[in-house]
């Protein structure tokens, strides 16, 4: 995290086969999901588990394993499911768009006002259109150095659903903020002081993606 926040972090690029990695992360919580009685799915669009695909394999897995650490963490007896998919980059603008909309139609809830969205690091979006958001994207590509063709460049949709205890109002506002202490259920694993999703956040917005909250609700678990 002090690498993106000073500026000088990188990304760190290679052909990987995705099935091969997915496996491997999943694996690791396959002990504690038998205990816990979590019934795991994962849907993967076919494309995927034949060829290769180029990604920062070291960030892929932290944000993955983030997000199914805090699923399995606060999911007991009921289910957890991982989605992936291929998105083309006209694709990846509209869900930054959306996302960036609700992100400040939130932030007018909370504060009255569009002030905070206007001083915040964020105010280049403040105009939001979907060409504004491709060229942050596309500046984001270019630090990267993703891949030179932008246009064919392709991301990766990672959908983390479970049907765990899921959140409340206060907590879902706070869990990508660094020390969030989100509350959950008294009888469910309550380790974490919020660093995980924070960091994930970070890194996401560092390759230029995202990560967002697409739903949550108590008593029925969240959508990442």
């Amino acid at each position: 995290m002090s690498k993106i926040k000073q500026g000088k972090f990188k990304a760190n690029v290679k052909s990987i086969k995705l099935i091969e990695r997915l496996n491997t992360i999943v694996e690791f919580f396959k002990d504690d999901m038998q205990y816990r009685e979590i019934n795991f799915e994962m849907n993967i669009q076919p494309e995927l588990k034949k060829h290769h695909v180029v990604v920062d394999e070291a960030r892929l897995s932290i944000v993955l394993y983030n997000l199914l650490s805090n699923s399995v963490k606060h999911t007991t007896g009921d289910s957890i499911t991982l989605t992936v998919n291929i998105l083309s980059r006209q694709e990846m603008v509209i869900l930054q768009y959306n996302n960036k909309i609700s992100e400040k139609e939130e932030s007018c809830m909370n504060d009255g006002s569009q002030k905070s969205n206007e001083d915040s690091d964020e105010g280049s979006w403040s105009n939001d259109s979907k060409d504004n958001i491709s060229e942050k994207i596309g500046e984001s590509e270019s630090e990267n150095t993703l891949e030179k063709d932008k246009d064919n460049l392709q991301y990766l949709q990672i959908i983390v659903s479970d049907k765990g205890c899921g959140m409340n109002d206060e907590s879902s506002k706070k869990c990508f903020t660094l020390f969030g202490n989100l509350k959950f259920k008294k009888d469910i694993n309550q380790g974490g002081i919020g660093l995980g999703l924070a960091s994930a956040s970070l890194i996401c917005k560092a390759l230029g993606g995202f990560i967002s909250l697409v739903k949550t609700k108590e008593e029925e678990g969240s959508v990442f």
